[in-house]
């Protein structure tokens, strides 16, 4: 279907869009997650970054991306997985489900990779899909506008996205447990770890807008 598949793709089985699955799977999956762990997983990245421990770099890699080291309720996951479901919609019609699911992963390995080092440690968490897939969405977006065969569904679809996107930057925790808003993006110009996370998600999307780039001129 055109709504579900982007018309300028090659559609296979890797680059289909299976209804959204990928948003859906790492969505549920998360939920899950954090319904069992949750408390328990808030523990265990504390004891992660004492020196005493002997780090397993597959719990780094992985399991802390479906957390946040600092809440104990389902209100900023939920939140951070809204933002999932907003850049889902956008990527995996343009990706493909399996594309997508390797995308989030891809990224989120990588966003994990400053929790090597102990002063960045907090950057590690569900927030990661806000952050760094907002800064993929932004290249990506504005490459896709100097494309040839401009998709008009893709750009309304981009511009919304990006919109929102935009939207959750500017919402900040205020004194007493309350939220504030405001169009200042606090959360990746006050938080340093967020903007880490940001800008990991532009470097990549640069990388392969060029890589693409380079690729159809040279055919």
């Amino acid at each position: 279907m055109k709504f579900f598949d982007d018309k300028n793709k090659k559609v296979n089985w890797w680059s289909r869009n299976y209804f959204f699955a990928g948003t859906i799977f790492i969505s549920v999956l998360f939920i899950v997650i954090f319904a069992i762990w949750g408390n328990w997983g808030e523990n265990l990245l504390s004891e992660m970054k004492s020196e005493e421990q002997n780090l397993n770099i597959l719990v780094r890699y992985f399991y802390s991306l479906c957390l946040h080291y600092n809440f104990s309720n389902w209100r900023t996951l939920l939140f951070n997985i809204l933002g999932l479901v907003v850049s889902g919609f956008y990527l995996e019609r343009k990706t493909g489900s399996l594309n997508f699911i390797l995308l989030v992963i891809g990224l989120g390995s990588l966003c994990s990779t400053t929790d090597i080092f102990p002063d960045l440690y907090r950057s590690i968490s569900s927030s990661f899909e806000w952050f760094v897939l907002s800064g993929y969405i932004l290249i990506e977006y504005i490459f896709s506008l100097f494309q040839k065969n401009k998709n008009k569904t893709n750009t309304i679809i981009g511009a919304v996205c990006i919109a929102l996107l935009y939207i959750r930057l500017g919402f900040y925790d205020i004194s007493g447990g309350g939220i504030g808003f405001s169009l200042y993006p606090h959360q990746i110009l006050d938080v340093v770890s967020h903007f880490a996370i940001f800008m990991t998600g532009i470097i990549v999307s640069l990388i392969v807008q060029i890589a693409k780039f380079s690729y159809a001129k040279s055919k």
